[in-house]
């Protein structure tokens, strides 16, 4: 058995020394081999994703962890970075991103921990017919100080949505008219409006007034809503006129040409009033759309004093005969129950007959001159030719103090008789 185990011994040592030699380089058969460009392997980065290290919170009312500027006004905000490791001592914020082309400024604080953002969102910065604009903040936090050094040059990024809103600063109605003085119903009354507007530079546009209806809900003290009255003065070349950087002036006419009747505590109306009160709301919308606090104007406004109309009762003669007494009869009217119908210098008027005549009017109604029926008594006087007679009548109507008057006339052509002695004056 052991010269069997030399035996076999002996081919593997054979082996190995053939190995020895020159001509056994395993590399040998492989020269032939063609060596071919690998395929193009896109790369991908790994990195180790740092800790949660800081926390960063808003310092305001809300809850939101959003940073909000507004337009064209130089604001701040502040917020508070905390550490999460008792180990980090000091640390540095830097604003590292921010998605316009101006940016917000990053000053920090005397108090720990403290930072504040400070912008002045420029003009521009929201698009036109938006009310806001979002943005996106990216803030970079540097450990520069720690109690464990591996720590120290470690960052965390931190996104924080920006948002920067149009101004919600109101315009204001600073000055009006004052109407104390009351208008009248037929009469155009001026009525000028001033505004201040502080979002004018945001907007070319120009502020806007708003008239609105005034509702009446107060029975026991009616007013009539005056708002349909109040139209832009058309004269004006330039409405409204700029009289400052933000201050405009609106110029309107108030022109009630027909006046609805009053009414009592029960809502019925009352014909016999002379005037009413009447109101109207006024708003002022600024460059932006913001609006200001709603105005209410009120005033008394006064019903017209109506010219009398005259109504004769048979049509008037075209020719009278000379010596035959003829009677005139006609009526004074006006709507108005409180008005005061009156003949002003009735005597000068009735001498332009000539002959005789005499003038009587009545009240319809007891205790009311509103409405007066009147004759008038005349007996031409005798004459030898035709001749054309005019008589004119002076009317005034009052009401409230106030008086309007008017004309009127008639003409008729006395005839002639032959017989007639024609006397010295006539």
């Amino acid at each position: 058995m052991k010269n069997f185990s030399i035996l076999k011994s002996i081919p593997m040592v054979l082996f190995v020394l053939g190995c020895s030699t020159e001509n056994s380089d395993p590399l040998k058969n492989f020269e032939k081999l063609e060596t071919q460009t690998p395929q193009k392997v896109e790369p991908f980065n790994q990195s180790a994703v740092n800790p949660k290290l800081f926390n960063l919170k808003i310092v305001s009312e809300t809850q939101d962890n959003v940073i909000q500027f507004t337009e064209n006004v130089e604001s701040s905000v502040v917020f508070e970075v905390t550490p999460l490791s008792a180990a980090i001592q000091e640390f540095e914020v830097e604003l590292l991103n921010f998605n316009f082309q101006n940016k917000p400024e990053l000053v920090k604080m005397a108090e720990p921990y403290k930072f504040q953002l400070k912008w002045k969102a420029p003009v521009g910065s929201i698009p036109a017919g938006q009310w806001g604009r979002s943005f996106i903040s990216e803030m970079l936090i540097l450990v520069t100080k720690a109690q464990n050094d591996k720590l120290i040059g470690t960052t965390n990024t931190i996104t924080l949505p920006v948002i920067v809103q149009r101004t919600q600063a109101q315009p204001k109605i600073v000055a009006k008219t004052d109407l104390s003085n009351g208008i009248v119903e037929g009469e155009a009354t001026s009525f000028q409006i001033e505004i201040e507007d502080p979002t004018a530079a945001l907007d070319p546009r120009n502020p806007e007034v708003v008239v609105t209806p005034y509702i009446n809900s107060n029975t026991e003290a009616y007013r009539a809503d005056g708002s349909s009255y109040l139209r832009l003065d058309s004269s004006r070349t330039e409405n409204p006129e700029k009289l400052s950087a933000s201050r405009y002036k609106y110029f309107y006419v108030i022109d009630a040409d027909r006046l609805p009747l009053n009414r009592d505590r029960l809502g019925k109306e009352i014909p016999v009033s002379t005037e009413l009160d009447m109101c109207f709301y006024l708003r002022a919308v600024s460059a932006v759309g913001t609006l200001s606090e709603q105005l209410q104007v009120c005033t008394k406004a006064r019903y017209k004093v109506q010219p009398t109309s005259l109504t004769w009762s048979n049509p008037l003669p075209e020719t009278i005969s000379t010596i035959q007494p003829i009677e005139l009869k006609f009526d004074l009217n006006v709507n108005h129950p409180l008005a005061e119908i009156q003949i002003l210098d009735s005597e000068a008027g009735l001498k332009t007959l000539s002959g005789t005549s005499a003038l009587n009017c009545q009240s319809v109604e007891t205790d009311k001159l509103n409405h007066l029926a009147c004759s008038i008594q005349w007996t031409p006087p005798c004459r030898t030719a035709d001749s054309n007679r005019k008589l004119t009548l002076k009317i005034q109507n009052k009401l409230d103090g106030r008086t309007v008057t008017t004309t009127q006339s008639f003409q008729t052509i006395v005839k002639a008789q032959k017989s007639c002695a024609v006397k010295k004056g006539e």
